[in-house]
């Protein structure tokens, strides 16, 4: 009995070491397994975070890219869009200086006589026009833009003469001008100021109860010479026309260097001067002339030196009239002086 009871004891002792012993192994085996796994998921966690890496650096490369180009795209829609607008301002504003430049200066090639009253004034010689609102044809200035515009005009008249005139909108009286004569020519100017709309018509008219008797045109105001001898000249015949050959100023070319002669384009008062200068122990005796007739003398001689002497007078022209300096009738002009020394002017006060 003790013998069995010794055999299982054995039994159970190696039944018991041998499972220890399987368990040791086993423990082993899940302890190399466990250092595995841990060492595989350590790996794949390294990979999981380069893997992760890399997409969050490809994704922000691609969003870094999209978002400059969404950018570029933007400004290059709004330089587009601002460049659009420059231009369009930059026309709406040249466009709108253009507007500003409308103005006109005309005046009359010749004088007007006798004008019906009411008519209306027609300015023949255009100097500017710009923008073409002022009709030579009709003498009508026509808006092109509304606004605010100036207009002024200037009348000169005859002696007894007059010539009224008013400006006029639409037909309708802004204000008037009076250029009325008693002695002497007149001018008489006027300015206005008006808001215009556009299509509205503006011009000057003959005063509605009077005929405008006579107006000068403008410029005939600018009536002027100044001439000189170019060479010293002797021993001139009696009575004859000292030509004066070197022309300085001939504004109208009322003066004639080959006749010596000028001849008044307009009625008025003018004033005429001349200066003779003579040699020594000689003498030039001249006169000024208005259609053949004295009007006053200069006296250059009879000195141990060079002499000059001057002259000036003031008379009243009409049209065609003809005003020269002439040798004095009863005494040969013996010498005068050019270059200069010599010299004749006349203007139209």
């Amino acid at each position: 009995m003790s013998y069995i009871l010794v055999i299982i004891n054995a039994i159970v002792v190696v039944l018991m070491a041998v499972y220890i012993n399987v368990n040791e192994r086993r423990f082993q085996e899940m302890s190399t397994n466990h250092d595995r796994t841990g060492q595989y998921i350590e790996n794949m966690v390294r990979n999981l975070t380069v893997d992760i890496s890399d997409d969050i650096r490809r994704i922000s490369d691609e969003q870094i890219a999209e978002k400059v180009q969404n950018i570029e795209n933007v400004v290059r829609i709004l330089t587009v869009g601002i460049s659009d607008d420059i231009r369009r301002i930059s026309n709406e504003q040249i466009a709108e200086k253009g507007k500003k430049k409308n103005g006109f200066l005309v005046r009359l090639k010749g004088p007007l006589e006798n004008q019906p009253k009411g008519s209306v004034v027609i300015y023949d010689d255009v100097i500017t026009n710009n923008g073409n609102g002022y009709s030579p044809s009709t003498g009508i200035f026509t808006a092109s833009d509304e606004g605010l515009y100036s207009f002024s005009w200037t009348t000169t008249t005859q002696v007894n003469k007059h010539f009224f005139t008013y400006l006029a909108v639409n037909g309708n009286m802004i204000a008037r001008n009076h250029a009325q004569s008693v002695t002497i020519n007149s001018s008489a100017s006027q300015t206005v100021v008006v808001h215009l709309k556009t299509h509205d018509k503006v011009k000057v008219k003959v005063q509605d109860d009077y005929v405008g008797l006579y107006i000068f045109p403008e410029g005939t105001q600018n009536i002027g010479f100044l001439v000189s001898l170019e060479s010293h000249t002797e021993n001139r015949p009696k009575g004859s026309i000292v030509i004066y050959d070197k022309v300085i100023t001939n504004d109208d070319n009322g003066y004639n260097p080959s006749t010596g002669i000028f001849t008044a384009s307009a009625e008025g008062l003018y004033s005429f001067s001349w200066t003779t200068t003579t040699k020594a122990n000689k003498y030039f005796f001249i006169y000024l002339t208005v259609n053949g007739h004295m009007i006053a003398r200069n006296h250059a001689g009879h000195g141990n030196v060079d002499l000059s002497a001057s002259q000036a007078v003031v008379v009243h022209l009409k049209k065609n009239d003809k005003v020269s300096i002439k040798v004095q009738d009863n005494s040969v002009g013996q010498y005068i002086y050019g270059k200069g020394w010599s010299t004749f002017s006349g203007f139209m006060i």
